[in-house]
């Protein structure tokens, strides 16, 4: 999917007004849910160093991200992720393995689907590194292919 489509299905963007979103982060409030915009090899050309997060999977079952920079265990948004279950909010990832591919083409994001906060790793306070557990099963081509990307 494209960002647009992904956008549009959470009510966040229209073929009137396209949304302006850059960041890899949007809290949809209609849908209570945080959409994950997960761009996996980060070339050094399109994104800045503190931009470079260490997303991957680790198996078929969990997803390891990094939240932006600027996110803290203490912030609203990192407890509304620590919390998300409890607050009866969701979090949708969706995944690419490059932002273009090798014919300078955007790529687009492959839907993992839900997925709940499952551990975040202690003693960092930003970005927060959390694993997430998926909703369904990552298929097997794709999870190959995302270790590839990352490899």
């Amino acid at each position: 999917y494209s960002r647009d489509e992904i956008l549009a299905a959470f009510g966040e963007s229209k073929l009137t007004k396209r949304n302006p979103l850059v960041a890899g982060v949007l809290y949809s409030k209609r849908y209570k849910t945080d959409i994950l915009f997960i761009t996996l090899r980060k070339e050094e050309k399109d994104f800045l160093p503190m931009h470079r997060y260490s997303d991957y999977p680790i198996n078929e079952n969990y997803f390891h991200w990094e939240s932006q920079s600027t996110t803290s265990l203490a912030s609203l948004t990192g407890q509304r992720y620590l919390n998300h279950q409890a607050e009866g909010t969701k979090v949708a990832l969706f995944v690419r393995e490059a932002k273009k591919d090798s014919r300078g083409n955007t790529m687009p994001y492959f839907a993992l689907g839900y997925a709940r906060y499952f551990k975040h790793e202690e003693g960092k306070e930003k970005p927060m590194q959390i694993t997430w557990e998926l909703e369904r099963e990552l298929p097997g081509r794709a999870l190959t292919s995302f270790k590839e990307a990352v490899a």
